[in-house]
């Protein structure tokens, strides 16, 4: 039974929610990762700035993927290009025309200006690739030529920042992966947008049924994103977020121990606060990112969420003062009861200069 709650965790972990982007959007140019601009961990001999509010992200990972179809109103009718060309859900975009497209935008420029004429469509399917040949229908609604196919060039979300290296700006978040709602794998980052984010309700967790923070982007860029590994997300902020003190540091240590800690996450009133909770075993390695099982004890956390929900993937796990890890996972048959990650194991996922 331990184990089938466990591999059920990892499926709905404390995974931010996120939604694909199947408007045209510009994607932002491709960025080198950002190192934490010394060669060392951090751990034992330097300070970061508590995180613990959420932040929104936006991830491009280059491939443009169809998520599903929508007829186009005709002068001669209802029409669907690309399903009538054989393309299908879940396809992968890899050129038209010869050019290769990674973005909504690009598709759409591609197609509105094929006039109606013929149009080679290169998918990946699986491991192989397939050309298809349709005419983009014009529009009855807008004037314009299209496909009759959505596409998902973006994933975005919300989850919640751990830490930021005050020297660098860099950040660390969520303590796992984004997956790839398709293959389960980690998304390739090909570039990477990061949001101020507002929390306008909780829906309350239960057993069987993990609740979620719900929020809202606010405002523009406020830093990019450069990795996304199996211990967290990684970037650069350009400006703190609300609520994140650049002035006031905590200490860091490798890995905590058995007993009384706290979580520092935000709720609907967009102020972070400090959680009780009981850490009930710790495991030490790097070949595990359940380092901690943790309890939630806080009878305000517990009253608001239920316990630990979706969306709080990332906060950070305080014990005596120092900074010792973050929330990642959930358990879905009982919520008041989570993983998380040491801070040694966020910090060794960290991109870094090589010595």
């Amino acid at each position: 039974m331990k184990k089938t709650i466990k591999k059920t965790v990892i499926i709905y972990a404390v995974c931010m929610a996120f939604a694909f982007a199947a408007g045209a959007h510009a994607a932002p140019a491709a960025t080198e990762n950002a190192y934490i601009g010394y060669e060392d961990s951090a751990i034992g001999s330097e300070k970061v700035c508590l995180g613990g509010v959420p932040f929104g992200i936006k991830l491009y990972s280059g491939d443009l993927t169809v998520v599903g179809f929508t007829a186009v109103d005709t002068a001669e009718g209802r029409k669907n290009p690309a399903y009538d060309a054989g393309i299908r859900e879940n396809d992968i975009i890899v050129s038209v025309n010869g050019t290769k497209v990674s973005s909504a935008e690009e598709l759409m420029k591609i197609c509105n200006s094929s006039e109606g004429n013929e149009i080679a469509v290169v998918c990946r399917r699986g491991k192989t690739e397939r050309t298809f040949t349709l005419k983009p229908a014009l529009s009855d609604d807008d004037g314009k030529y299209k496909t009759g196919m959505w596409v998902k060039d973006s994933t975005s979300g919300i989850g919640t920042l751990t830490y930021v290296v005050p020297e660098t700006m860099t950040f660390a978040g969520l303590g796992h992966c984004v997956c790839n709602a398709r293959t389960g794998e980690a998304e390739n980052v090909v570039a990477g947008v990061v949001s101020a984010v507002e929390i306008t309700g909780v829906e309350k967790g239960y057993e069987g049924d993990p609740g979620e923070l719900v929020g809202k982007f606010t405002g523009g860029k406020i830093g990019t994103l450069t990795a996304n590994t199996d211990e967290g997300v990684f970037g650069v902020f350009s400006e703190l977020p609300p609520h994140v003190d650049g002035e006031e540091l905590v200490p860091v240590v490798p890995c905590g121990k058995e007993g009384e800690a706290y979580i520092r996450c935000t709720l609907r009133d967009n102020e972070p606060d400090l959680y009780s909770i009981n850490i009930t075993s710790v495991e030490e390695g790097e070949e595990t990112h359940k380092n901690y099982t943790i309890e939630v004890t806080d009878e305000r956390l517990l009253a608001e969420t239920g316990g630990i929900v979706q969306g709080m993937s990332g906060s950070p796990i305080i014990q005596e003062g120092n900074l010792i890890g973050a929330v990642t996972h959930v358990f879905v048959n009982d919520p008041t009861k989570g993983f998380g990650i040491s801070i040694e194991n966020m910090f060794d996922g960290m991109p870094r200069k090589a010595a």
